[in-house]
């Protein structure tokens, strides 16, 4: 009940018993409530730990703070019995912890492990149910990490933000520890990322190849992070931080690229002079494009960087740019004028230049 919160009482009497020999119900009633469970337990043969992950009352009786306000005891063990290359009995090397770990579904609990081994020197075997719930030697499980991963980098959540809403799923995290697991949501994704390069060249091929856009960012003496996509599908290729964009070092970049995913149809990059080099050097042949953004903005900072800030000066001289916000605050005003309830401070800002 503990590894799966959302199994009903009919279920349960059946999972329950080694062998498939069948608890009565009645039978698995009556031991809930002898550990007082009775009035916690909530759940009926046709709901689901889906069901359960839905549930948003933190006094809901299937909530896992609810069913379980001490934390457990779960034990796991190899998913076989004999070794899958002698069919010799496996027998136990060890039992680890009990150590705590914590799941969106069920919070935290005691996880205590058996590892088994081959007499005959074919290796040593762990419980991939636990393994499936909580990465090797770590306490949080996968669950809490994609949360914590989705929180952060998709919905723009702080890490004060993030750690009260896994503290009303009865997971308990310190502000160190989200930055952490947040590194890990990284690491993760470099490494699916690796993992897919097959299926992505597979997919470029499939679609008549992909053309190369390259381009670098970085802010101040920070290390550029210099990256490559597809611009059919902008699908990210690869990244990599490097020192400066210094053709030996872009060489390398777009050698793995190459390797990667085969010879691009075209490259589109700015004018910088090491990507310029390493293009020709990587890619002889290939059409070869400038970015027309970066070739309008560098037209524009060589030609009329002069004129621009004559301009400029002039706007701030005549006060211009003040009376331009007021017109543009002036002018939304009736757009925005439904939603007012929803911008307290818009008639404060109105007046602001």
């Amino acid at each position: 009940m503990i590894k799966n919160p959302g199994i009903g009482i009919e279920r349960l009497s059946i999972e329950s018993a080694p062998q498939g020999k069948r608890v009565a119900p009645d039978a698995v009633q009556n031991f809930l409530t002898f550990y007082g469970l009775q009035k916690k337990l909530r759940i009926h043969s046709h709901e689901t730990a889906q069901g359960i992950r839905g549930q948003t009352d933190c006094r809901h009786p299937t909530r896992a703070d609810v069913l379980f306000p001490e934390k457990q005891m779960s034990s796991f063990y190899p998913e076989i019995q004999n070794c899958p290359d002698c069919n010799t009995r496996l027998h136990v090397q060890k039992a680890t912890g009990p150590k705590t770990v914590a799941t969106m579904d069920i919070g935290a609990f005691s996880a205590r492990e058996t590892v088994l081994y081959c007499p005959n020197g074919h290796g040593t075997f762990r419980s991939k149910q636990l393994r499936s719930l909580v990465p090797k030697g770590d306490t949080f499980g996968f669950d809490i990490i994609i949360k914590v991963g989705v929180a952060l980098f998709v919905r723009s959540r702080s890490n004060l933000e993030v750690i009260a809403e896994l503290a009303a799923r009865n997971v308990f995290v310190s502000e160190r520890e989200i930055s952490f697991l947040a590194r890990k949501v990284i690491i993760y994704l470099a490494l699916a990322h690796r993992q897919s390069r097959p299926a992505l060249r597979k997919f470029l091929t499939a679609g008549g190849g992909y053309i190369l856009h390259v381009d670098g960012t970085c802010e101040g003496d920070s290390p550029n992070l210099f990256c490559g996509l597809d611009g059919l599908s902008e699908l990210v290729l690869d990244a990599v931080k490097i020192a400066s964009e210094k053709k030996d070092k872009l060489v390398t970049f777009f050698r793995s690229i190459k390797d990667q995913y085969g010879e691009p149809r075209a490259l589109v990059h700015d004018m910088g002079k090491g990507i310029v080099n390493a293009v020709e050097e990587v890619f002889p042949g290939t059409p070869d494009f400038i970015c027309h953004f970066h070739f309008l903005r560098d037209i524009g900072k060589d030609l009329l960087a002069d004129e621009y800030w004559y301009f400029q000066k002039r706007l701030w001289k005549l006060k211009i740019r003040s009376a331009c916000w007021n017109k543009l605050w002036t002018s939304t005003s009736a757009a925005l004028h439904p939603q007012t309830e929803l911008f307290p401070n818009y008639t404060k800002w109105s007046q602001k230049p």
